[in-house]
C-alpha cells in the first residue's frame, strides 16, 4: 500500500489543456471559449478534462461537471434552448463539449441528447439557488411576508344585512358551516 502512494507520479493527472480557464465567469467568456473550441484537437482535449470529473449517475455528473465549467452567476443567464430572455446553451460548442465528456463515461455512455437536454434543463432550473441565492430568496420572502393582504385566507366581502361590505371568513364550526 505503500507503494502505491508513493507511485502517485504514475497514476493520471487532469490535465488542463493551454488556454482553458474554468470555470468561466461570465458570458464573453463563454464566448471566448466558444471560439477556442473550434480548434478539433482544443475541443477534444476540454473533452477529456471535463470527463475525467465524472458522475455516478447522469444527474450527478450533470450537477459535477456543470459546476466546474460555469459559476453560478452565469448559470442564472442560460437555459438549454434559450427561450424566456434567457441565452442559449444548446447551441455553444460547449454543450458538445458536456456530451462529449458524459459519453466517454462508462456510466453514462448511453444517454442521448434528449436525456441530456432533460437532465441540463432541470439544472438550469435550479440555477437561481447556487451561490447563496437561496438563502437570500428565503430572508427576501421573509421581509415581504407581512405584505401580503389579510383577506387572502377569507371568503372574499361578505354582505351583512344590506349595509357595507364586510371581510368574513368562513369557518367549520361542527358539522356546519357558519
Amino acid at each position: 500500500m505503500l507503494n502505491t502512494l508513493l507511485k502517485k507520479d504514475s497514476m493520471p493527472v487532469m490535465v488542463i489543456p493551454d488556454g482553458a480557464v474554468f470555470p468561466l465567469a461570465n458570458v464573453e467568456d463563454v464566448i471566448a471559449m466558444n471560439e477556442k473550441l473550434s480548434d478539433p484537437e482544443f475541443m477534444s482535449a476540454v473533452v477529456a478534462m471535463v470527463a475525467d470529473i465524472g458522475g455516478s449517475s447522469l444527474e450527478d455528473a450533470t450537477r459535477r461537471m456543470m459546476k466546474f465549467l460555469m459559476v453560478p452567476e452565469l448559470q442564472r443567464q442560460y437555459n438549454v434552448t434559450g427561450r424566456m430572455g434567457k441565452l442559449c446553451f444548446k447551441d455553444l460548442r460547449l454543450f458538445e463539449v458536456f456530451y462529449g465528456a458524459l459519453k466517454s463515461n462508462a456510466i453514462t455512455a448511453n444517454v442521448n441528447r434528449k436525456d441530456v437536454e432533460m437532465a441540463l434543463g432541470k439544472w438550469f432550473t435550479s440555477a437561481r439557488d447556487r451561490g447563496g441565492e437561496r438563502a437570500a430568496r428565503a430572508l427576501r420572502q421573509k421581509r415581504t411576508s407581512h405584505l401580503k393582504p389579510t383577506w387572502a385566507s377569507t371568503a372574499g366581502p361578505h354582505v351583512d344585512s344590506g349595509c357595507k361590505p364586510t371581510l368574513n371568513p368562513i369557518r367549520l364550526v361542527g358539522p356546519k358551516w357558519v
